[in-house]
């Protein structure tokens, strides 16, 4: 069995397919660090257990998790929302939440980053006395390319008089049919809206109808 799909894509000449062996769309996950500590009055900290050291160490070591040149491909650690104490100036913070999204060009990168970033999460909860939950959202494995399949679509692309474009870097976004891709060879390629037309999730996109026509031949010709 093989599996396609197509992303049409703003930034590349209309109708053209781009496409790319190996990871085309990066692996993510959404992960959630929950520190519970101990309440007390704002005035006498020591007697309660503060969570904010412990959200604060593992953001500060982000950048030092996540630098380029320690890995084999792009490697991310985003901070999305930080929720720490709340609006009362009378009590120390005692419950703290650290969300992040992980990205990796390779899953075992992000495995790695994801281990490291909760040793840590750990050891700064033990520190300071915290109990320390994880939660995982919205993981999506990276979408790999199968090298035959891609040169199937490039071959597929030229006989239809296409333009093909080999991409030099992986989407950063992630593609839930990368589950597919574990489960039978094929490939996910791009089609392009247009070189000038409005990004992807903007309020001026529209998506451009003649593409589907595009699609449809090269869909006919893969199979």
């Amino acid at each position: 069995k093989e599996v396609y799909a197509f992303h049409n894509m703003p930034g590349y000449p209309l109708g053209a397919v781009a496409l790319r062996k190996g990871t085309m769309n990066c692996a993510s996950k959404g992960l959630i660090l929950q520190f519970e500590g101990v309440s007390t009055h704002a005035s006498t900290p020591e007697l309660g257990r503060n969570p904010a050291q412990a959200v604060a160490k593992v953001v500060g070591a982000l950048p030092s998790l996540t630098r380029r040149e320690d890995h084999q491909g792009l490697v991310m650690a985003t901070v999305v929302q930080i929720d720490v104490g709340e609006p009362a100036f009378g009590i120390s913070a005692y419950r703290g939440a650290l969300l992040l999204t992980l990205r990796a060009q390779y899953q075992g990168e992000l495995d790695t980053l994801q281990d490291r970033i909760t040793a840590l999460a750990r050891q700064a909860a033990e520190a300071d006395g915290l109990t320390l939950t994880l939660e995982e959202r919205d993981v999506f494995p990276e979408t790999a390319n199968h090298p035959a399949a891609v040169e199937k679509v490039e071959a597929a692309a030229r006989a239809l008089g296409l333009p093909v474009v080999e991409m030099p870097e992986p989407m950063r976004g992630s593609e839930d049919f990368g589950w597919y891709l574990r489960q039978a060879e094929g490939a996910m390629f791009l089609l392009g809206d247009g070189e000038d037309h409005p990004p992807l999730h903007s309020t001026d996109f529209d998506f451009p109808d003649e593409l589907l026509e595009t699609a449809c031949k090269l869909f006919q010709a893969l199979i």
